[in-house]
């Protein structure tokens, strides 16, 4: 079946991308115009934490990741499938199972954005600490507990102060090793990757 030149399924998966886009827009309270301003990456970010809290398969998590990034790369107008911060997140959920958390704090979202608060709007965020502050929330979404970010985040992690990169490694469930991402440091203490993870683990 054809809708409009694509594809039936193509087209249901919009169309689910768009249900759970919307009951994030009435939990959060969002007009057209927040999402408007908001940047596709912390959109996909929100619904993907709060979809793989009900959906734990990881399996199911891609298929609706791909669909919510083709949608939202129609509505931005921008090449989705290029971007570092959406591949990062596909090797985030390919890399580790998606269990249920056992806090259930753990998925909410805003728990991080409330951090960035006093550095005032995500707007006014320079492109490195977009990236380091959605690292962040990724490396929370396959977590089951704050010892498993951790574990994840500060015995894997190397950050060198020479060359001003930090290197974050997700431990994968597997047995087919560390997957390894290579982040931009910021000067600023409070939002470096290192300052982020140490924060979370004090929050809990």
């Amino acid at each position: 079946m054809i809708l409009y030149g694509q594809r039936y399924n193509t087209q249901r998966r919009y169309y689910y991308a768009m249900e759970k886009l919307k009951k994030l827009t009435q939990n959060n309270h969002y007009t057209i115009l927040d999402l408007l301003t908001m940047k596709p990456h912390i959109i996909i970010t929100e619904v993907l934490v709060q979809f793989t809290s009900i959906k734990t398969s990881a399996s199911s998590a891609l298929q609706f990741l791909n669909g919510l990034s083709s949608m939202l790369s129609l509505t931005f107008n921008i090449d989705s499938k290029n971007n570092h911060m959406l591949q990062f997140t596909r090797k985030a959920v390919s890399a580790n199972m998606i269990v249920k958390p056992k806090y259930e704090d753990t998925w909410n979202v805003g728990i991080l954005f409330d951090y960035w608060k006093e550095k005032g709007s995500n707007r006014n965020l320079t492109n490195i600490e977009l990236q380091t502050k959605l690292t962040s929330l990724l490396m929370t979404i396959c977590s089951m507990s704050p010892a498993e970010i951790e574990g994840i985040s500060l015995r894997h992690s190397v950050i060198c102060e020479q060359t001003d990169k930090v290197d974050l490694r997700l431990q994968p469930k597997t047995k087919s090793g560390l997957h390894s991402h290579k982040l931009p440091k910021t000067r600023d203490r409070t939002v470096c990757p290192r300052a982020t993870f140490f924060d979370w683990l004090i929050i809990y």
